[in-house]
């Protein structure tokens, strides 16, 4: 079956996509590191970078700019466990960023990684939010309030 072939080859790239995605912000995470530029510093400037180009019909919104990040989060081959939308505030639980087989694979280590966690602070800001995230048990929770 041709066709059924063509799609495994779309998923496989997909995959492939992800996983490039993700080796690159792991790679390039552990070379900061071991150059001794903080991360911070670099995660801030994507910050800002992407808070240029941001859809500003989330300011204000925490449950729209969740959704927007996690779609990113997706994108890289995060799965999404659960999400929860209060007034004001909006919540997930995700896995698979940062990959822990693909920073074993890549000699990396994945704390590293989760300084990209950090990008989507400075476009909450921008919109009028607050974005907070922390790790437990392979699990990442992510928050974005309205405000402080």
């Amino acid at each position: 079956m041709a066709g059924h072939e063509k799609a495994e080859s779309v998923e496989a790239l997909l995959d492939l996509a992800r996983a490039n995605a993700q080796a690159l912000i792991i790679t390039t995470t552990e070379y900061l590191s071991q150059a001794g530029i903080p991360l911070e510093g670099w995660s801030c400037y994507l910050g800002a970078a992407f808070a240029n180009s941001w859809d500003l019909t989330a300011a204000g919104d925490p449950s729209a700019f969740l959704e927007a990040v996690l779609t990113s989060y997706k994108a890289i081959g995060a799965r999404v466990h659960s999400v929860t939308y209060e007034d004001g505030r909006a919540e997930a639980v995700i896995s698979g960023f940062p990959n822990e087989g693909l920073c074993q694979e890549l000699g990396a280590d994945c704390s590293l990684a989760t300084a990209y966690n950090d990008v989507a602070a400075d476009i909450a800001e921008r919109l009028g939010l607050t974005w907070w995230w922390g790790t437990s048990d392979g699990l990442t929770t992510l928050v974005t309030t309205v405000g402080d």
